[in-house]
């Protein structure tokens, strides 16, 4: 039988968060190249330290829709939730009636909702 302790737990989950952070350092710094070479060396750390914890706050734990909000930062400014425009990004975000790994797709579903509704030709 395997047992844990909780001190190897933790030392399983903290490599599973640095592998995490790696993986996304590489990731976004290829993907996001020409947005990033503006900002200092530790920028892109610094903005996954703050992603990872912001979502943390959000319930957001999903690694696919950690990489999305990571993203969202990345284009759309670090604390693009809280832009005017971007109200409902919020309210979706602090709904604690909506799971947390369901967030990031209730955003998307609203937001391609909106566009097709724009799309001409297009009944809403």
């Amino acid at each position: 039988m395997l047992v844990l302790r909780e001190n190897q737990i933790r030392t399983l989950q903290q490599a599973a968060l640095e592998n995490f952070k790696t993986c996304a350092h590489t990731d976004l710094s290829e993907r996001y190249q020409a947005k990033l070479q503006a900002h200092h060396a530790g920028y892109l750390s610094d903005l996954i330290e703050y992603g990872i914890a912001k979502c943390d706050a959000y319930g957001i734990t999903h690694q696919d829709d950690v990489i999305e909000v990571l993203e969202r930062m990345i284009a759309q400014g670090l604390d693009f939730e809280h832009a005017p425009r971007n109200g409902y990004v919020l309210a979706i975000f602090r709904d604690s009636h909506i799971p947390g790994d369901q967030k990031v797709y209730e955003v998307t579903k609203r937001e391609v909702a909106a566009a097709l509704s724009k799309t001409p030709g297009r009944s809403g």
